[in-house]
């Protein structure tokens, strides 16, 4: 009978490779999910977002991705972490394209324009807005806003009286119940980083 010789070294190496593999994971973690009918039941903590996204004039990006993270509004920074990271996102072509509707049911809460947009800053694309957290109430259908790439610029607009027909024809079914989402003006999003 042999017997193997166990290795603390390579238990360690083991277990943190295993680690920083379940934290990379972590980040893909998302309670946040495309609408797919229906509402939030009475007395749930989800919500409906809307978001719509508009190439007005192309620019640099291939693609034009907005992603919103949960905020704590006490903390003044996002929820989201190496376990579990909250967020919405929507992406277009970076062609010229007409608005298009996204819909998620997530937990109600806060969201803000996410740190991990800077990286259209790198191309050269700035976002107008000031830092806002758009308020999602739990068991309501929210309208954050059509957000507009103009060449090198991406504006907010919060319009949900000229939107609606759009949306309507998009969103027939959550159309009638959409309210615009409340603002709280809100500190800078700060990234995190996860590593091994």
């Amino acid at each position: 009978m042999t017997i193997a010789h166990r290795s603390p070294l390579n238990d360690i190496r083991k277990f943190a490779l295993a680690a920083g593999c379940l934290g990379l994971a972590g980040c893909i973690v998302n309670a946040t999910r495309l609408y797919a009918g229906g509402t939030p039941a009475p007395g749930s903590s989800r919500a409906i977002a809307i978001v719509g996204l508009t190439v007005d004039r192309a620019s640099r990006l291939q693609d034009f991705r907005v992603v919103l993270d949960q905020y704590d509004i006490a903390r003044q920074a996002i929820t989201g972490g190496c376990w579990t990271y909250n967020r919405i996102e929507a992406a277009v072509p970076g062609a010229g394209a007409p608005i298009r509707f996204f819909a998620f049911e997530l937990p109600a809460g806060h969201y803000i324009y996410s740190a991990f947009n800077r990286m259209h800053e790198v191309s050269g694309v700035r976002f107008d807005g000031i830092d806002q957290a758009f308020q999602l109430p739990a068991g309501h259908t929210v309208y954050i806003g059509n957000f507009v790439l103009d060449g090198d610029r991406v504006a907010l607009r919060r319009e949900l009286d000229q939107d609606r027909a759009a949306l309507t024809q998009a969103l027939p079914k959550l159309a009638p119940a959409v309210e615009a989402a409340a603002v709280v003006t809100a500190l800078p999003a700060k990234p995190f980083m996860c590593a091994p």
